[in-house]
């Protein structure tokens, strides 16, 4: 009992006994007259229809695969122009009223503190740091 509920879960089952169904009625209904004809001609089509399947499936994954890599490719390249960009320091600076420390030394931290001391009374006041 178990081997044909499994047989009968398969999907392919079903479109094989409509299949065999249809050239039964059509038998029927002719007498009999060229069933030789007519299962070559069934098995032809059939065979058609499932390259012409596989050829379609094959097409549309490996279109969508080209559309995802593509945009993959865009949005990585776009990321990482903008990284390199931040990485460059040639982001725009939002800030008005603001210092500005051009160049890098390990000084800038104690002039850093000098700054937010003697800014302790401006609110909001910013410090923007420009170097290699």
């Amino acid at each position: 009992m178990s081997l044909v509920r499994q047989v009968f879960g398969k999907p392919w089952i079903w479109a094989f006994l409509a299949t065999l169904a249809t050239f039964v009625v059509t038998i029927l209904f002719t007498g009999g007259a060229s069933t030789v004809g007519l299962a070559q001609a069934a098995l032809t089509f059939g065979a058609f229809s499932v390259i012409v399947g596989l050829g379609q499936m094959f097409v549309v994954t490996l279109g969508g695969i080209f559309i995802v890599s593509i945009l993959v490719g865009l949005i990585t390249n776009g990321i990482q122009g903008r990284i390199e960009s931040l990485r460059k320091g040639r982001s725009l600076v939002c800030e008005d009223d603001h210092t500005a420390i051009i160049g890098w030394s390990p000084q800038v931290f104690s002039i850093i503190e000098e700054l937010v001391i003697a800014n302790e009374s401006r609110p909001g006041a910013a410090i923007a740091i420009l170097a290699d």
